[in-house]
């Protein structure tokens, strides 16, 4: 059998169970709800639902099996499947109701090396959940080779699917050791800090990893795992398959879009755990859109058989990475060193800054009509592939927006040699010509627009109007005794910025304890960092500022809270050396005061709206903050903001606060602000929760930060003179 009908073969073995597992049959339904249910119900109802998810692990699945778990849910802790479902009756973990998906965290390793979800058994289904903040950073190199990863699938638990989920900062998305497993239409969005660092090596963060062969993944965005913290000055990626112990044979990966990761495919060689012992088999890559830092492949074991077929290579932002070539083909070690590539790239679209090709193995490689676009060099002619298709300018729709659709003048059109036989559609879901030539790259030129997106909904969702951030500053007692119980009410998100500053440690009677943070971080909200000792950071050295920070970071370690990734500046002061900080420290998003754009009295006051567009994500402005000077019409003001594309941030400090009764706000009156965003159906949500519609990678002033504040003010100076 040749290798392009061992691969068809392949991919109708895997499509034909995935037909019997999508034909689901009824066996018992589970439900689970963290914020009603009671583990003392029986859980076979929507009106008496679990309460933990430990429960499943008792329930004794069997094939046919459903467990729901509530929407606006949210669990902390492992919890392994090791029954099997059948391909006619899978076993299913999902969600039921309305709201956020419900979440699922492990914050220590010493509970199941920090899974989540560890799927020990046969057709398993995870769908429709959201995983995040699930340990990662500077662990064992041994754990990370194994088992580390949010959603984890072992050894020897085969026919799994895992689709429609979110990951979101999650050291490790997804591991599979489990054959025939579909990975599919999932949205991962990663960390940027190193798993494992040594002077002379690391491991940076993956969206999945696989551990064997005979997998397929497809559909998926991938974005921002990668690290700046490594001896190599980057590591990371998308993709990535290596693990010594088992074979690397019969891998489709195809229709995934990647962005900000460092690399989209790795596969190793010389660091498998046992060395050199799995080369790659029978590969297909294919109508991938990958643009990412670092190299696109980076092949390390030898290959054979391995095609690499209608992908947009984009490789003109490094994300501030090094290595930034397409694709890397570099065996080092192992037995014969002269073996060829055994890889064949067909009809890509390369845009380059660096090279296309780089490795020892990378000339007997076989490539045939491939595209070549050196970055804002459109004359340059690359001369390393006799049988290109040729150079210069694509002719796509927008380049520096990332549209890498075609114009109907492209070059591109009718140079791609026909791969029918074994693709379907493009990465739009268009379907590809049986007949005749095809277009190079992923997107096949159409004068029409996809019917659908064929890619999950969360490459980033769109900013609804009134949308609301909703924050709480300092840690007072009340922000436990009295304000969950009001957010449970209506099912709002939020953040609690904790410092051990201000009568923290001092005067315990008004303020949390750091088993009640816990029990918040248990309820599903967030948990953002203050500072150790609540001090004005624009009078702090940069290394006290990254101590302090690392101070509260370990603190939430030491009480199995996860790693917190936004941040609140302590009296709303704030510099270009505190975001410079923040930025090394890998928060996603840090909010400010509503300075100097508004006049602060110091008891409450309006600020400006939230523009991702605009603002940087280190320096968000707080739209309004509570306290004797702020009522029920600045809070209406606020959320009209909250309006094409703009958001409305939020901050209280106590409901009420003891200690400081000048941003003190009483219960009656919090309680009326909360109905009111009800009644004006506002969606709100914590600062983490941004990343949903925000990309906290995009900082078009990053050397500047302050330049959109400044432009703020001019033009609000300008619009109040004119008034006048």
């Amino acid at each position: 059998m040749d290798a392009g009908n061992k691969m068809k073969y392949f991919i109708f073995k895997l499509s034909l169970s995935l037909f019997f597992l999508v034909a689901h049959s009824r066996g018992v339904d589970y439900y689970i709800d963290s914020v009603n249910g009671s583990d003392k119900s029986d859980g076979l109802s929507m009106l008496n639902p679990w309460k933990s998810h430990l429960k499943v692990e008792s329930a004794s699945l069997a094939a046919g099996d459903v467990v729901y778990f509530k929407k606006g849910s949210a669990f902390s802790g492992n919890i392994r499947i090791s029954e099997s479902g059948t391909a006619a009756k899978p076993i299913r973990l999902t969600s039921y109701g309305n709201g956020d998906l419900p979440k699922f965290t492990n914050p220590t390793i010493h509970d199941a090396n920090g899974n989540a979800i560890i799927l020990g058994g046969d057709h398993i289904i995870v769908e429709n959940l959201h995983f995040y903040d699930t340990p990662g950073e500077h662990v064992s190199g041994k754990i990370i080779m194994t088992k580390l990863a949010a959603l984890r699938i072992e050894h020897g638990a085969d026919h799994c699917i895992i689709r429609n989920n979110e990951f979101i900062k999650t050291g490790q998305g997804i591991m599979s050791a489990g054959e025939h497993t579909l990975i599919t239409k999932n949205y991962l969005n990663g960390p940027s800090y190193a798993l494992w660092r040594t002077s002379k090596s690391s491991w940076g963060p993956m969206g999945i990893h696989l551990n064997i062969g005979n997998q397929e993944v497809s559909y998926n965005t991938i974005k921002n795992f990668g690290t700046k913290d490594s001896p190599w000055g980057s590591d990371g990626g998308a993709i990535e398959i290596d693990c010594g112990r088992y074979h690397k044979r019969n891998i489709y990966i195809h229709h995934n879009y990647s962005e900000g990761n460092a690399g989209f495919i790795e596969s190793s060689w010389d660091y498998d755990w046992p060395r050199y012992q799995q080369e790659i088999y029978n590969w297909r890559v294919s109508f991938n859109i990958c643009y990412d830092g670092q190299s696109w492949l980076f092949m390390l074991a030898p290959c054979t058989d391995i095609y690499f077929d209608n992908n947009t290579i984009a490789r003109y932002n490094g994300f501030g990475r090094s290595q930034n070539a397409c694709a890397r083909i570099d065996v080092q070690g192992g037995r014969p060193v002269g073996k060829p590539s055994g890889a064949h790239f067909r009809n890509n679209l390369f845009i380059y800054s660096s090279s296309p090709y780089t490795g020892n193995r990378s000339e007997g490689a076989l490539k045939t009509a491939n595209w070549y676009s050196k970055y804002k060099s459109p004359d340059t002619k690359y001369k390393g592939d006799s049988l290109q298709a040729g150079s210069g300018d694509p002719g796509l729709v927008d380049l520096e927006k990332q549209n890498y659709k075609l114009k109907e003048d492209s070059p591109l059109r009718g140079k791609a040699i026909n791969l029918s036989e074994l693709y379907k559609t493009d990465f739009n879901g268009l379907p590809l010509p049986k007949t005749g030539n095809w277009d190079i790259g992923a997107i096949q030129y159409s004068s029409t627009k996809p019917t659908k997106s064929l890619q999950p909904n969360s490459q980033l969702l769109t900013i609804p109007d009134k949308l609301v951030v909703l924050t709480f500053d300092d840690g007072n007692k009340s922000d436990f005794t009295n304000v969950p119980k009001v957010l449970k009410k209506y099912g709002f998100g939020a953040t609690f910025y904790i410092t051990e500053g201000l009568g923290f440690l001092k005067n315990p009677e008004n303020y949390v304890s750091w088993d009640q943070v816990r029990q918040l971080h248990e309820m599903g909200y967030e948990i953002g960092n203050h500072t150790r000792y609540h001090r004005n950071v624009s009078q702090l050295k940069s290394d006290d500022l990254a101590a302090s920070l690392a101070y509260i970071d370990k603190r939430c370690a030491e009480n199995k809270i996860s790693k917190p990734v936004t941040f609140c500046y302590p009296g709303f002061h704030n510099n270009h050396a505190a975001v410079k900080v923040l930025e090394r420290h890998g928060f996603l998003f840090a909010r400010r005061g509503v300075g100097p754009e508004f006049k602060d009295s110091g008891k409450g006051a309006r600020g400006p709206a939230y523009n991702p567009k605009f603002d940087d994500p280190l320096l968000i402005p707080t739209t309004g903050y509570a306290g004797p000077d702020w009522k029920m019409k600045d809070l209406k003001w606020a959320v009209d903001q909250a309006r094409n594309g703009m958001i409305t941030v939020l901050c209280f400090h106590g409901i009420p606060s003891m200690e400081h009764p000048w941003v003190s706000t009483e219960l009656k009156d919090f309680e009326k602000y909360m109905q009111y965003l009800k009644d004006e159906e506002c969606t709100v949500i914590a600062m983490r929760d941004l990343a949903k519609y925000v990309n906290p990678n995009y900082r078009p002033y990053k050397s500047d930060p302050y330049q959109p504040i400044r432009k703020r003010v001019a033009e609000m100076k300008t619009k109040f003179s004119k008034k006048e």
